[in-house]
């Protein structure tokens, strides 16, 4: 599905919701006004909305635009989710005339928004059938549902519906897993990318401060060599250099610990930072489900096993 399919059924889906839930629309040049009555605007958190549905309109108009990842969308999915809106329909167009109710069968079609969001951003919009009595997976081919819009769950299929759409979301995760899997090797990669030159960074720091001390070590080294192989102790200047010297190489020593230790903590926040900016969600919202009457017989229609 292209962007394009995409963007016209997200159109489809907030336009019938809208009108659905009885809301004022008014529509000028491709921008849409709408009023959202109580309770809806409560529940949706909008009593009123500009929006549209064509980027070309953004510039002059300071409205939203309805797209994947807008603030509006995602409070409707968010919405549609807990609700479970129901969709009944029937496959246009049979190319068997059916006679005998026998041959009549029900089917779903879950309509699912899959959302991945983080450093990198993909979306889809993905429909999966079953068979309500088999809950199998169907394929259509060419076939048209004509819809009628009603926001409410048939009781006599309820478990059908729970169990079908547990199959679909199954299958759903499998159809998607390669695709899934090549986004997350590649925010994987470049985070680790990132964290490897921020370690190499702090670590070529350590480095330089470690070979600072080890230097300042080997001339306490060999003062304290020389101090040593003075047979006359009596040298108090010698000696004493020797001491100043000890304490200067402690402060230093002390003064490379603590810095070492800064620079690690730091460290560890700018991984904390690049954790938190590489981190991702991703999320299969069911938007909506569609209950269609097909024909056993017609051979557009195959339920897989």
């Amino acid at each position: 599905m292209n962007d394009i399919d995409i963007q016209f059924k997200i159109k489809d889906f907030v336009l019938t919701f809208l009108e659905s839930i009885n809301c004022q629309i008014t529509l000028e040049n491709e921008i849409y006004f709408v009023t959202i009555e109580e309770p809806y605007s409560t529940l949706l958190e909008f009593k009123s909305l500009k929006f549209t549905f064509d980027a070309s309109k953004l510039d002059s108009n300071f409205c939203e635009l309805i797209a994947p990842g807008s603030k509006f969308l995602f409070k409707l999915l968010n919405y549609n989710i807990k609700i479970g809106p129901v969709v009944l329909g029937e496959i246009k167009n049979r190319q068997t005339s059916i006679t005998e109710k026998i041959d009549q069968k029900l089917g779903i079609r879950f309509y699912f928004f899959i959302l991945v969001e983080g450093i990198k951003h993909y979306s889809l919009i993905k429909e999966i059938d079953v068979d309500l009595a088999s809950y199998k997976l169907m394929k259509l081919i060419n076939c048209e549902i004509t819809p009628r819009i009603e926001y409410r769950v048939l009781d006599y299929v309820k478990d059908d519906i729970d169990y079908s759409y547990l199959q679909a979301i199954d299958n759903l995760r499998k159809i998607l897993k390669q695709k899934i899997d090549e986004i997350f090797a590649q925010i994987l990669e470049s985070k680790n990318e990132e964290i490897n030159y921020i370690a190499h960074s702090f670590q070529q720091q350590i480095d330089d401060l470690e070979r600072h001390d080890t230097g300042t070590k080997n001339k306490f080294e060999e003062a304290k060599d020389k101090t040593i192989n003075i047979k006359n102790r009596s040298q108090d200047s010698d000696y004493n250099q020797y001491a100043d010297l000890e304490e200067k190489m402690n402060i230093s020593r002390n003064d490379t610990i603590d810095k070492i230790q800064a620079l690690r903590i730091e460290e560890q926040k700018m991984f904390d930072i690049i954790d938190r900016k590489y981190r991702t969600s991703i999320d299969y919202a069911l938007i909506g489900s569609q209950i269609f009457h097909y024909n056993a017989h017609d051979n557009r229609i195959t339920v897989l096993n």
